[in-house]
């Protein structure tokens, strides 16, 4: 399970009650991350993998790509599939949900259910 950071909250609000100052974001980045990430993460302060072939993970947003799963909750409705890796990723224990492919700022962020270590030829999917 994840949670909102105070970025994320703050773009909620503004999304639901001030809609004009809320600019609108048609895909997030998914990042994946060695080290579990805090509310008070940012693009540039969560640890992802150091490895040539690692990037984000663009995922639009809208209905047909989330699903509520609950109460306060959304999932992914499509799985989502990073490129395979050419060199050794290292052991995955978390994930950010960014605005930008580098940097930016974090939406939300949790662990992943099981870590994994992701060498070269190894291809991860998020059902």
């Amino acid at each position: 399970m994840g949670a909102l950071t105070a970025f994320g909250r703050t773009a909620v609000i503004n999304t639901f009650f001030r809609p004009a100052s809320a600019g609108t974001m048609t895909t997030a980045y998914l990042a994946l991350t060695t080290a579990a990430p805090v509310s008070t993460d940012t693009g540039d302060t969560i640890i992802e993998p150091v490895a040539a072939s690692y990037q984000r993970v663009g995922y639009p947003l809208g209905a047909a790509y989330w699903t509520l799963s609950g109460p306060g909750q959304v999932i992914n409705a499509q799985a989502v599939t990073w490129s395979t890796p050419t060199d050794d990723w290292g052991e995955v224990i978390g994930w950010a949900l960014c605005t930008t492919s580098t940097s930016g700022m974090v939406l939300a962020f949790g662990r992943l259910r099981r870590s994994s270590t992701i060498q070269a030829g190894m291809r991860l999917k998020v059902p």
